[in-house]
């Protein structure tokens, strides 16, 4: 005890104590400067930043973002563990804003057509899994969930507000690489996912958007996801190009009956193809429209309603 005494009484009378005292003085300044300042610059202190979404299996979920915001509700989905087939998934983003409301009114039976006739045969009741986004100033995601799943979920959404497109298109695809995550950890292989985006690309949310269109490309680059533009009027197929980086399918009229039928036998044709050998969907559902709109214009069409394609 005498000999600890004696080393501090020495340090002191040295000056080495008093040097270790200033420096740890320094260090306590410095602790506190930098508490201050991260106080004062919030979220923006780096390495304190939110993440844009924090994911979870369902429910409602802020998104974190200062100036461009939207309410996200993730509805679960299902999943047959039982099923070991490869799948195809099928997310589509449905834009329900102010400036595509008058378009709104259609698409739930249309969607709910499709999902039944897609649910006819065995082999897309087996493969085929469905999510859909719809979306305003709020999102509202459907998780992925076979068929039979799908036709006891109507679409139920009442849009009007601003577009929330950024958003719609990053909660589609984080919610797509989980569902594939959770069929690869299983051993189960996946097509590359199909996403038609019903859109006039007048997105409201910019920062998301500008987010989003980074994630496009890297999804589609690494044969995750096809995304397929859809633009209801020539007024749309500007945006949706700089977006996606890619021509648009510009509807010549916006049927969803038709619309709606051409993805139920794309999705018929894709769903047979194996997984790494798939064709281009937006080729085949640009095929399929051309097919049905040039068949609405032949004459003596126009005298004969068009049957409703939920029985082909």
């Amino acid at each position: 005890m005498t000999d600890v005494y004696d080393d501090i009484v020495e340090d002191c009378a040295t000056g080495s104590f008093g040097r270790w005292f200033f420096l740890a003085l320094i260090v306590a300044l410095f602790l506190h400067y930098t508490s201050e300042k991260r106080k004062a610059a919030g979220p923006d202190w780096p390495y304190q930043r939110p993440r844009p979404y924090h994911f979870l299996p369902f429910g409602e979920l802020p998104m974190l973002q200062s100036q461009n915001s939207a309410r996200v509700t993730v509805l679960p989905g299902h999943h047959e563990s039982e099923n070991l087939a490869s799948r195809v998934l099928m997310a589509a983003i449905l834009d329900f804003s102010g400036s595509m409301c008058r378009h709104a009114a259609k698409l739930p039976v249309a969607w709910r057509n499709m999902v039944t006739a897609l649910g006819k045969q065995t082999t897309q009741r087996l493969r085929v899994e469905l999510a859909c986004c719809a979306f305003d100033h709020r999102i509202v995601f459907q998780d992925f969930a076979p068929l039979p799943f799908y036709l006891e979920q109507s679409l139920n959404f009442s849009g009007g507000g601003t577009t929330a497109l950024g958003g719609a298109i990053l909660t589609t695809i984080d919610r797509t690489r989980q569902r594939r995550e959770t069929l690869a950890a299983e051993g189960i292989q996946c097509n590359r996912a199909v996403c038609p985006v019903l859109t006039d690309g007048r997105a409201s949310d910019v920062a998301a958007l500008q987010t989003a269109m980074g994630e496009i490309r890297r999804a589609e680059e690494a044969a995750e996801i096809e995304f397929i533009p859809l633009a209801p009027d020539a007024g749309s197929v500007g945006p949706l190009k700089t977006i996606f980086d890619k021509d648009p399918i510009l509807l010549d009229e916006v049927d969803f009956d038709i619309l709606f039928g051409a993805f139920t036998r794309s999705i018929s044709s894709y769903s047979q193809s194996m997984p790494g050998f798939e064709p281009e969907a937006a080729t085949l559902i640009r095929a399929e429209l051309g097919h049905s709109f040039e068949r609405r214009r032949r004459p003596g069409d126009t005298a004969q309603p068009r049957l409703p394609y939920h029985g082909e």
